[in-house]
C-alpha cells in the first residue's frame, strides 16, 4: 500500500520546479489531451480550479480515474455534482484510493470527500498529475 504523494492542504507540488507534473492525457498512446482539458500549466493552482469549477473538476477526475472517454458520462457526472454535491467527491476519492492502491479506508474517504471537497479534488488531481492517469487493463 502506498500513501498520497501530496497532503490534503498542500497547494503546490513537492518540487518547486514542477518536474513531477505530467500532462493530463487519457492514455500514454493518446496524442491529444482529454476532451475537457485541464490547464496543464505548472503554475496552475488545482485548488482554484476545484473551487471555481467544482462540477467540472469532479467530472475530469471521474473520467481519468475510471478510464471513461464518453462525453455523456462527463456531463452526467457534472450534472450529478451540481444536484448532489457531497456524493461524487466521496466516490471519486474512494476510486482514486483503490486505483492507486493508497492506504485509506472508506469512512475517511467519505468524510474527506464530503467535508473537504475542494481540497480533496485538488489532491486527487495532483495525484493524477504525479502518478499519471490509471492505465487501461488489456
Amino acid at each position: 500500500m502506498s500513501r498520497w504523494t501530496t497532503g490534503l492542504f498542500e497547494f503546490k507540488s513537492n518540487n518547486d520546479d514542477h518536474s513531477d507534473y505530467k500532462p493530463l492525457k487519457q492514455h500514454e498512446d493518446d496524442a491529444s489531451d482529454i476532451s475537457h482539458d485541464i490547464n496543464n500549466s505548472p503554475s496552475f493552482n488545482d485548488l482554484l480550479y476545484t473551487c471555481c469549477c467544482f462540477p467540472c473538476s469532479i467530472a475530469d477526475i471521474f473520467q481519468l480515474i475510471n478510464d471513461n472517454t464518453s462525453k455523456c458520462a462527463w456531463y452526467s457526472v457534472c450534472c450529478a455534482s451540481c444536484l448532489i454535491p457531497f456524493i461524487p467527491p466521496s466516490i471519486t476519492r474512494i476510486y482514486a484510493s483503490k486505483k492507486y492502491n493508497i492506504d485509506s479506508n472508506v469512512v475517511t474517504d467519505c468524510c474527506t470527500g464530503t467535508f473537504c471537497s475542494c481540497c480533496s479534488n485538488a489532491q486527487i488531481l495532483r495525484e493524477i498529475r504525479t502518478r499519471g492517469p490509471v492505465q487501461r487493463m488489456e
